[in-house]
């Protein structure tokens, strides 16, 4: 059993985790500074999408694996460690690429990206396969690892 905290330390709640705390209104939310932001200096094989790196990333000869999230979502931030753990995992062989749908949504839209998180599996710029909703890891590295075997034998 977790031992309570007698005093909230700057602003958190006792009965939440050190990532929680509450907000003004007495909700639950995590805390801006808890947020790891994912660039390609943290993972090598990770772009964040910038508008015009889109033409860049999806035009190489290896496959991308893209990531449509938004901060503001739940289940984006439940599938960010599996998304890291995938890129250590098939870098070399796959790009991997997150997207955030509220700074660019006509790409969003391009790819008909209607819930998220939506991964999407990328050959030659065309989809090859579509993931709606959080998935687990190993799921995801089973059908990355049977479209790197299709490629290898093509």
């Amino acid at each position: 059993m977790r031992s309570r905290m007698t005093k909230p330390l700057r602003g958190l709640h006792p009965e939440f985790p050190p990532a929680l705390s509450l907000n003004r209104f007495g909700k639950a939310g995590i805390r801006i500074a808890d947020i790891k932001v994912i660039g390609e200096n943290q993972v090598d094989s990770i772009y964040t999408v910038q508008g015009p790196d889109w033409e860049n990333l999806q035009a190489g000869p290896n496959p991308v694996l893209v990531d449509f999230w938004a901060a503001w979502c739940a289940p984006c931030r439940m599938v960010a460690p599996t998304f890291e753990k995938l890129a250590q995992k098939f870098g070399p062989g796959i790009r991997f690429a997150k997207v955030d749908v509220d700074q660019l949504p006509e790409l969003a839209a391009k790819f008909d990206v209607r819930s998220i998180p939506t991964l999407l599996l990328l050959k030659g710029g065309k989809e090859v396969e579509r993931w709606i909703g959080a998935r687990p890891y190993n799921e995801l590295a089973n059908r990355l690892e049977a479209h790197l075997q299709a490629t290898a034998k093509s």
